[in-house]
């Protein structure tokens, strides 16, 4: 699927998020686009805490990071640069955000840096989860007859 517009995107997503909603009670997760700016950023740090703040409330399975996860030029060096401290760890600090994974993809402004430290902090944090370019997750939710499967892939569309 390649949208003609990010409007097409848009609403795609929508469709997505709308047919889970009948099964929002049971299975619920956050996701999150353009938001690794310069660290503790006073709009990041405000993002994080009410992604927090819905997490706990909903009971997030998940987080989805959708790229550009470190503005404005990615990850410089390898997977021990301070910014996945000072721009993830640190920031997403919330209880309910500590023992949920974070599935993470690279956006544009990421390949400008070292796209592999990302997918190497993997080894690092019991959070941050990139094993590689393009991959999915699967969840299962409900029971018996109401029992559904969600998968969700990861796609690095730029080096495609």
């Amino acid at each position: 699927f390649r949208p003609a517009r990010m409007g097409d995107m848009r609403k795609t997503l929508c469709v997505l998020l709308l047919s889970l909603e009948a099964y929002a009670s049971s299975f619920n997760f956050l996701a999150i686009g353009d938001w690794g700016s310069d660290p503790n950023s006073t709009a990041e740090v405000a993002v994080a805490d009410g992604m927090g703040q819905v997490a706990a409330q909903i009971n997030a399975e998940f987080v989805a990071l959708l790229g550009d996860n470190f503005y404005p030029s990615g990850i410089q060096g390898d997977e021990y640069n301070p910014r996945f401290q000072d721009t993830f760890e640190s920031v997403f600090s919330a209880s309910s955000l500590q023992n949920i994974p974070f599935y993470a993809i690279a956006g544009n402004h990421d390949h400008i840096g070292n796209v592999t430290a990302e997918i190497d902090y993997s080894h690092l944090s019991k959070r941050w989860t990139y094993p590689q370019p393009w991959y999915s997750i699967s969840y299962k939710f409900g029971r018996g007859e109401e029992e559904r499967s969600f998968e969700m892939f990861f796609i690095d569309t730029v080096i495609l």
